[in-house]
């Protein structure tokens, strides 16, 4: 794996603060996360997205936003969605965000998140959850 782990990376006072994050998915529902007591809490609409497996709040340490061009099949049932390439997304981590430029050269290479310098974006240690979404996607994020 390129992903890269440093919390310390995150002490950049240059880094703007964001501790509400809204994700328009479609017409029928969206998905936020509110950063609290450091960790990220998912929502669906309005309800907490409890964790099947252990009847828990999901707790998070990095939201990863990355956009892409979703388009419907041929068949109207499914939906292509473009991972190699480049575009553009956010990195969510200690209650900031930072614009990101992913990158992925062909099926079988990694994923790269690089911030507006080039440089690799590191995440901090724990649980990361990894949005895909269409680029007309409405976010929002204060």
């Amino acid at each position: 794996s390129n992903l890269k782990f440093d919390s310390s990376y995150w002490n950049n006072k240059d880094f703007k603060n964001c501790s509400d994050i809204k994700i328009n998915m479609n017409r029928y529902y969206d998905t936020s996360y509110k950063y609290e007591e450091g960790i990220y809490k998912k929502f669906i609409g309005e309800d907490i997205f409890i964790d099947k497996s252990n009847n828990s709040e999901i707790k998070l340490s990095n939201i990863v936003i990355q956009q892409t061009t979703i388009t419907l099949s041929k068949d109207k049932i499914h939906v292509e969605i473009p991972l190699v390439g480049e575009g553009n997304g956010y990195v969510l981590s200690q209650g900031k965000v930072i614009p990101i430029l992913w990158s992925k050269k062909d099926s079988n290479s990694v994923t790269e998140l690089k911030d507006e310098n080039g440089n690799i974006v590191s995440l901090s240690e724990g649980k990361t959850w990894w949005n895909i979404v269409d680029k007309s996607n409405e976010i929002s994020l204060h």
